[in-house]
């Protein structure tokens, strides 16, 4: 088997630049060598001149060589890089990185669930169809500044949103500075599901007292009225005015224990009653405001007892 002992073979391992320079260094100390030999010139300007050619040789592949590695630290984007994305990924909310272009850098998996079309190193604007997200994304875009834009999402279910747009600047991969844009999405969902029930609450409840405090008001002014001398009048109408004093005293416990109301809102009753005394009651309260209006109730009711589901106060 043939061994190629070329200078060439020997330095092959090495580096290209590197190579170079050791073939270099090889010529030239055997050209100073034969030069010394000759007697043309010392032994130690021989020794000088071969350092300056070992300098000239070496020292610009060291250059090439920290230039080099310089580029391939600048090659990677401090934007792109690990701890960026770990950062985006650990944000409890649904989270969207941007470039100045709006194209996604990273996003968690809550975005990703929130709007599946998201891609990275695609337009956000595709993905995101909602006009009031489009217009603060382009503005934030355009003037580097805050946004915030409240939208309804109405897929899989409704909930309403709100999306925050922060520019976060950003080492650049050139040593400057740029800024990015952050796009955080927050459910509102629960907050506004309790100013619902909140204002129905607020409603139902003051129907409720309105119609007890109404029957007060009307046997009030029978008593002062028509009924001032009419014993059994008298008598009949304090029984009942009793008996909505004490239910707007139970309305209004029930306001103070609200979560009382919410926790069987939608609970099936399972307690039986018999309608026929809550419709005389409701009747007699109503007695006076009917009187008041012309309006005369009848009521035929059966003299067994009706027995239904349901809770007295409620009904």
């Amino acid at each position: 088997m043939a061994i190629d002992d070329s200078p060439s073979s020997i330095f092959s391992p090495w580096p290209d630049r590197l190579r170079h320079a050791a073939l270099i260094l090889l010529a030239a100390a055997l050209a100073l060598s034969v030069v010394v030999a000759l007697g043309e010139l010392s032994l130690v300007r021989a020794c000088a001149v071969f350092a300056c050619i070992a300098a000239a040789a070496l020292v610009p592949w060291r250059l090439h060589d920290a230039t080099a590695s310089r580029e391939d630290v600048r090659g990677v984007n401090p934007v792109e890089a690990n701890a960026v994305s770990a950062v985006v990924a650990g944000m409890p909310d649904p989270a969207v990185l941007l470039d100045r272009a709006g194209r996604v850098i990273h996003l968690n998996a809550a975005a990703a669930e929130l709007a599946p079309a998201l891609r990275k190193n695609e337009l956000a604007q595709f993905a995101l169809r909602s006009p009031e997200i489009i217009t603060a994304l382009r503005e934030a875009i355009a003037t580097a500044e805050p946004r915030r834009a409240t939208y309804t999402d109405h897929v899989p279910v409704d909930r309403w949103m709100e999306l925050v747009i922060t520019p976060v600047p950003v080492p650049t991969q050139f040593g400057g500075t740029d800024k990015c844009m952050l796009m955080t999405f927050h459910d509102l969902t629960p907050l506004r599901r309790v100013e619902e029930m909140r204002a129905d609450f607020v409603a139902n409840a003051s129907h409720e007292l309105r119609t007890p405090l109404a029957a007060l008001s009307g046997f009030i002014d029978t008593l002062q009225g028509p009924a001032r001398e009419d014993a059994r009048a008298r008598e009949r109408f304090l029984g009942i005015m009793h008996t909505q004093a004490t239910r707007m005293a139970r309305l209004i416990d029930d306001l103070l224990s609200l979560s009382r109301v919410e926790l069987s809102a939608h609970v099936r009753p399972e307690a039986s009653i018999d309608i026929v005394p809550i419709i005389r009651q409701v009747v007699d309260g109503l007695e006076a405001l009917a009187a008041e209006r012309q309006v005369e109730i009848d009521v035929d009711l059966p003299e067994a007892p009706v027995a239904i589901a349901g809770d007295r106060e409620e009904l």
